[in-house]
């Protein structure tokens, strides 16, 4: 469970720098405080 968790927020951390690339932002000022948003951010 915790391996999936890392990855997963391994991957959402990756998307989100790819989207800051383009809005010019720090994917660190978005952290996913519950899964429910991390699972958002994954799909």
């Amino acid at each position: 469970m915790k391996k999936q968790l890392a990855i997963l927020l391994k991957r959402a951390a990756e998307k989100s720098a790819k989207v800051c690339v383009n809005t010019r932002c720090s994917y660190l000022s978005y952290q996913p405080k519950q899964p429910k948003d991390l699972k958002k951010i994954v799909k």
